[in-house]
């Protein structure tokens, strides 16, 4: 009569894990628009980001099962179901790893950069007139003599960008001018970084670092 039996209607796994890799992708692409408005909350958007990212990879990996799993199951309902998830969550995957990628290695630098330094060489500088201490918890403070020659102590934040632009925002001027509280510095692009020295590109040529601390 083509009436299914419980036991053709009841989904194999590898039926069951291509529906969820099929799925996947746009479970999060309507989460992402949903939550789109709260996501300038920090802690909303992480939480939408680790979801979306567990889901992604469940859903490749599940993919890739289904098509595996074919070996017991065979092709029917599974097939062209994972082939689709395997190749949309891949692509996600792709795009979040390219995102997240220059934000990984920032990360790297900035605890290198962590400590006290001691301008060693630059343009038009003398070797220790500036040192700068970069703490882990984002504070920082300059001191020794500005680039006009004149004493310098300022405390406040410092941050770097995925493009790895190190600034500082002034709060504090112990020496030098009440002026510059509340502004940003650009100290430079962060050419290289190790154990030892640190290499700022600044606008007028390098500057070399060395870790006294």
């Amino acid at each position: 009569m083509g009436i299914e039996t419980p036991a053709e209607t009841r989904q194999s796994f590898g039926e069951q894990a291509a529906r969820f890799s099929l799925y996947a992708p746009f479970v999060v692409l309507g989460l992402g628009i949903c939550t789109l408005e709260n996501q300038k909350y920090s802690g909303v958007g992480i939480v939408v980001a680790v979801t979306n990212l567990v889901l992604i990879t469940l859903g490749f990996v599940l993919g890739v099962s289904a098509l595996v799993s074919m070996k017991w199951f065979g092709r029917r309902r599974i097939l062209w179901r994972a082939v689709v998830g395997v190749a949309l969550n891949g692509v996600l995957l792709l795009a979040v790893l390219a995102a997240f990628g220059p934000w990984i290695a920032r990360s790297r630098v900035a605890k290198q950069l962590v400590g006290h330094w001691r301008l060693v060489s630059a343009q038009g500088a003398t070797k220790g007139q500036l040192e700068m201490t970069l703490n882990a918890d984002q504070t920082c403070r300059v001191n020794g003599k500005a680039g006009n020659g004149g004493p310098l102590d300022v405390t406040g934040h410092w941050t770097l960008s995925v493009r790895r632009e190190l600034g500082i925002r002034i709060e504090h001027v112990t020496v030098g001018n009440p002026g510059s509280i509340g502004k940003d510095i650009g100290l430079g692009k962060v050419r290289s970084v190790d154990d030892r020295q640190v290499v700022l590109e600044a606008g007028d040529g390098d500057e070399v670092y060395e870790r006294v601390r």
